[in-house]
């Protein structure tokens, strides 16, 4: 064990003890003792990133030109940042710990399919006007382009999503699995079943960064440039 690891401990557990006693504090407050905000306990700073950062990152500028959408985007990153400094600095377990991946998981499948739609939906507008578009294999039509089950394998199959059919699976689980937020529809005990683990939020994160930067190379032009030069229609 290196001499960082070993401090890390020693401080994970003085800071422990620090929460708890904070938290007999806390106990003894009236009701109307209220801390400031400034006065709570401070996330250090680059543990979540600015929307700036952000939107460079993933190209977020380029991809979707939307700007509320693209911010919106940002804020769910950003949530997802603090989910996992959560998880990954708390003794976070049972069934607690089950609904952090849950969350995580939907949350990357909402963002998944925004930078999804968003590119099919460009290009499918870039097209309006276009007279040889209903023949065209390159265009999106209006219901493959609102729909991710269908703009995702159409992204594939043009070339502009580089992931194998394996992928594209596994990106269509993890959007299934975000209908589970309604809780009324789900079946079984969540807590019992696998449907949440790290590798799955793992996986989800490697595919946003993966998508975002294919989207960036070979969507961004085809809705960015004013003449079309992907046509397959004669």
């Amino acid at each position: 064990m290196n001499d960082a690891k070993k401090k890390i401990i020693e401080n994970n557990a003085a800071i422990s003890e620090l929460l708890a006693a904070n938290e007999a504090l806390y106990d003894s407050l009236e009701d109307d003792e209220v801390l400031d905000k400034e006065q709570h306990i401070t996330i250090p700073k680059g543990c979540i990133s600015r929307v700036k950062v952000l939107t460079e990152k993933y190209h977020l500028d380029s991809i979707i030109q939307d700007e509320h959408v693209r911010k919106n985007l940002c804020y769910l990153i950003e949530y997802l940042q603090l989910d996992n400094y959560v998880f990954n600095r708390f003794n976070i377990f049972a069934s607690v710990r089950t609904m952090l991946l849950k969350n995580a998981t939907i949350v990357y499948a909402s963002i998944l399919e925004t930078l999804i739609l968003s590119a099919a939906n460009s290009i499918r507008n870039n097209c309006e006007g276009c007279k040889t578009r209903s023949k065209c294999s390159n265009n999106f039509n209006g219901q493959t382009a609102d729909r991710m089950k269908k703009a995702l394998p159409k992204l594939a199959e043009m070339g502009i999503i580089t992931v194998d059919e394996n992928t594209v699976r596994q990106v269509i689980e993890l959007y299934d699995a975000r209908n589970n937020i309604h809780v009324f529809k789900t079946e079984g005990n969540e807590f019992l079943n696998d449907d949440y683990t790290e590798q799955q939020c793992d996986l989800a994160e490697s595919l946003v960064e993966r998508i975002s930067e294919d989207l960036f190379l070979h969507a961004v032009p085809r809705y960015t440039q004013k003449s079309c030069e992907y046509t397959d229609a004669t």
